[in-house]
């Protein structure tokens, strides 16, 4: 979009190389939805990017939903400030080999894949409670610092009022 910096970033680093034009003609089909700032688009188009944009869940800008052939989100990507055209293909190629784990791997090291894909997801719930237990003993801290403070501040106005009546 015309405003956001990353998405000026991710377009000048990668999606503007020979190298990401190369392999997206070979192997991706492209859409490109705008939220621009500076530029006058229709209420329609408005109202159906709102609509994309909550469908695939995308809480910042740029983000880049990747669907299988069936139009089946199968991954999200973001920027990196250290973006290149390989790492960017890399990422995306790695999101699309996810559906050929059960042709390419094993069946020990598909079960393995799978368990450690379980163990990720569990972990991220925990890591979730914990950063929302973290929140709130931060807030409590921060109510008890705001506390602590004004009773300082006020017993530093008593002192400066003691010290101009002297």
């Amino acid at each position: 979009s015309d405003w956001c910096g990353w998405c000026k970033l991710m377009d000048g680093k990668v999606f503007s190389t020979a190298e990401w034009a190369d392999y997206a003609k070979d192997n991706l089909v492209l859409l490109y939805i705008d939220f621009p700032r500076g530029k006058q688009q229709s209420q329609e188009l408005k109202a159906q990017n709102a609509k994309l944009s909550e469908q695939y869940g995308v809480g910042g800008f740029p983000t880049y939903i990747i669907l299988d052939a069936q139009g089946k989100q199968i991954g999200q990507l973001g920027a990196s400030q250290d973006a290149t055209a390989p790492d960017f293909i890399d990422q995306v190629k790695d999101v699309l080999i996810v559906q050929d784990l059960e042709k390419l791997l094993s069946a020990e090291d598909l079960a393995a894949y799978k368990a450690a894909e379980a163990e990720l997801a569990d972990l991220e719930k925990k890591v979730e409670a914990w950063q929302a237990k973290m929140m709130q003993e931060a807030q409590a801290m921060q109510t008890l610092f705001d506390a602590a403070n004004t009773k300082l501040d006020a017993l530093k106005a008593k002192a400066r009022e003691a010290a101009k009546a002297k």
